[in-house]
């Protein structure tokens, strides 16, 4: 094209020239035209200027928004790993309650003696299981209106705490109101 194209149909190319939109004829007439012509070469700086800084910000302001996201992310998986340790730290605690001092209900002992004596009763025997100790007793009615004595037995911390497993110095045997040692 040998014409010379007028400013006006210039300008309202310049937002695709600019953002390599045109084609290749196109294009070149342009940069034709932004040679000779000042103003439209000045449009054309401050356009390019436009629109790389607004891809820069664009840029930054979504890397930005990633990074963002990546911190929620981070801080998301930290509080779900934090809450399932408290979780299992929460469940250990109470098994070892119940285990090492609450204790569980026991049939494995044998009652070695009983004495009654101004309404008390002393009994006293031993544990089968090595692991157990006395924890506490407890008296229970039964539907035949008879009542029976329950022994809760706990397992005996410091017995997993010494050197090579065996059984802690003093023997296994436990009552009620005193112990048969």
């Amino acid at each position: 094209m040998s014409r010379k194209i007028p400013c006006d149909i210039i300008k309202d190319l310049m937002p695709l020239y600019v953002e390599g939109l045109t084609s290749e004829e196109t294009g070149r007439e342009i940069e034709a035209h932004l040679e000779g012509c000042g103003e439209c070469r000045d449009l054309y700086k401050r356009m390019k200027q436009e629109v790389e800084g607004g891809k820069d910000a664009g840029g930054s302001a979504k890397a930005g928004e990633i990074d963002y996201l990546k911190k929620v992310k981070r801080r998301n998986l930290r509080n779900v790993v934090l809450g399932a340790c408290a979780v299992f730290l929460a469940m250990v605690l109470a098994l070892s309650i119940k285990l090492f001092m609450i204790g569980y209900p026991s049939d494995s002992y044998m009652i070695t003696y009983t004495d009654i004596n101004d309404g008390q009763v002393r009994v006293g025997g031993t544990f089968y299981d090595s692991a157990s100790v006395f924890s506490r007793y407890k008296i229970v009615r039964k539907a035949d209106g008879t009542e029976e004595m329950v022994i809760y037995v706990a397992l005996e911390p410091q017995r997993h705490l010494q050197p090579g497993g065996g059984p802690s110095p003093g023997g296994d045997t436990a009552g009620h109101q005193g112990h048969d040692r």
